[in-house]
């Protein structure tokens, strides 16, 4: 997996430039396989090429000696406040719901382009149209322009 990197749950992109698919965005089969599925998009290698930069340096950092840490584990052992063990909850419920929020949104769009892509016709009603038949909901309020 070190020459993909996932970009989304089930899609990843070909990062070594040495391989014939570099550049091709794939998604995994229910086999288990993965399968190429087309050119990744400029969008996509971006993504794909941001992450592995992300992963290398976390690894790097997890490698390198803690410099503001206890050389002993003489403070290990003391107890969380109530307050405390329940805010440290409150944040770890916060960021797994933001991670799922932003998986969700990235299935959501691929989703979507996925409709659009399939689109017989480029103009913005054929294209919405296309969207409301595959069954997507938009609520007037919410849809706002930039």
């Amino acid at each position: 997996m070190d020459k993909m990197v996932e970009i989304a749950i089930g899609k990843a992109v070909c990062i070594d430039e040495s391989n014939d698919f570099f550049g091709w965005l794939f998604f995994k089969h229910p086999d288990g396989m993965w399968v190429s599925q087309s050119k990744a998009t400029r969008l996509e290698m971006v993504l794909a090429l941001s992450r592995k930069a992300m992963i290398k340096s976390s690894v790097l950092q997890q490698n390198e000696s803690p410099v503001n840490q206890l050389t002993d584990n003489s403070c290990a052992n003391i107890p969380y406040t109530p307050e405390e063990a329940a805010e440290f909850a409150r944040i770890e419920r916060n960021q797994q719901i933001s991670e799922f929020a932003c998986i969700q949104r990235n299935q959501d769009i691929a989703l979507l382009a996925n409709v659009i892509r399939q689109s017989p016709t480029t103009s913005a009603e054929g294209i919405a149209a296309r969207v409301l038949d595959a069954g997507y909901q938009f609520s007037g309020s919410a849809v706002q322009l930039k």
